[in-house]
């Protein structure tokens, strides 16, 4: 079973990573976007944090496809959840090619 992420992306479609303040400088400065274009604000317990925007279909603001095959579009300044996100091993919702 070989398992390829820009086959899949159902990670990018489903969760909802968050930021740091340094990586929405990092991502604003890269993106030229202003961080409330990509951001909101999100509740978690006693937790204040913000997240990445989703699109109106749920996917991540970031997810690009191209025919059959997902990019992210800040792949290089991607934040750290999304850096840790374990791709090595196949999660129940993985998809294969």
């Amino acid at each position: 079973m070989e398992l390829d992420c820009q086959y899949c992306a159902d990670c990018c479609r489903r969760s909802m990573p968050a930021v740091t303040e340094q990586e929405i400088e990092t991502i604003a400065r890269t993106t030229g976007k202003k961080p409330e274009e990509f951001t909101r604000p999100a509740h978690h317990a006693i937790l204040d944090l913000y997240v990445l925007q989703n699109k109106s279909n749920g996917e991540c603001i970031f997810l690009e496809k191209e025919e059959e095959k997902f990019s992210c579009s800040i792949y290089e300044v991607r934040p750290q959840e999304c850096v840790d996100f374990p791709p090595e091993k196949q999660l129940p919702f993985c998809r294969t090619k």
